[in-house]
């Protein structure tokens, strides 16, 4: 575990805001309390564009651009169908070319592939992940200002409030910057790379045991433990 105890510490000497709050952020794309089973949870999806929650709490960042981002989406599909192993993802607010099934040779192909739509349709713009390429309307807003956004909206923009943010990806890279010293954010990769995640695990194991032991430190105690 690579700088995990150091994160606990941090969180155990956090106000109590850290484990509980109200309401918690959580995945991509928003699938509905009905399949999670939590209903107090707000879900902030296509990189934050897309945000819902309880209580009518709703988000939704350049909606104009839905339209086009389909039309852009089955032009990525038409152009890679013979590319075996490239997969369009249609997301609400964004379009992902994956490649990680895709032969190493077909890259270039897929690069240029998505390129050349990124050229037809004005307006968007183009970042990198892991193993994809994906196209999003071009405008000021991503994981980093959503997470803000969240804190003010739900009242917990407060010094008294440690935000914890896990993420594995090169667009979390946003929101660990915007938490860059007000926050605990924790980058998930055996090689550290980020350059403002100040903690980070090496797999999905470690952040369950991460999450555990950060859930305990608020746990209530039980008859007959403690003073």
């Amino acid at each position: 575990m690579i700088q995990s105890d150091r994160a606990l510490q941090r969180g155990q000497g956090a106000p109590a805001n850290v484990a509980q709050p109200r309401r918690r952020a959580v995945g991509e794309d928003p699938i509905g309390e009905a399949l999670v089973g939590l209903p107090d949870l707000v879900f902030a999806g296509s990189h934050g564009f897309d945000i819902r929650g309880p209580a009518g709490l709703r988000l939704e960042v350049s909606s104009e651009s839905i339209v086009r981002l389909r039309e852009a989406a089955g032009e990525l599909r038409w152009l890679t169908r013979n590319v075996p192993g490239a997969l369009v993802e249609e997301k609400r607010f964004s379009v992902a070319l994956h490649y990680r099934r895709a032969p190493r040779t077909a890259l270039p192909q897929l690069e240029r592939i998505f390129r050349a739509v990124l050229q037809c349709y004005p307006g968007m713009s183009a970042s990198e992940g892991k193993a994809v390429f994906e196209l999003r309307p071009a405008v000021d807003w991503g994981k980093g200002r959503a997470v803000l956004w969240l804190l003010q909206e739900l009242g917990l923009a407060q010094p008294d409030v440690l935000p914890v943010y896990i993420g594995d990806d090169l667009t979390d890279e946003d929101a660990f910057r915007a938490l860059a010293g007000r926050g605990l954010p924790v980058l998930v990769d055996s090689l550290p790379w980020s350059a403002f995640a100040q903690y980070a695990l090496a797999d999905v194991l470690e952040v369950r045991h991460f999450l555990l032991r950060l859930a305990a430190l608020r746990a209530p105690a039980r008859p007959g433990e403690g003073g």
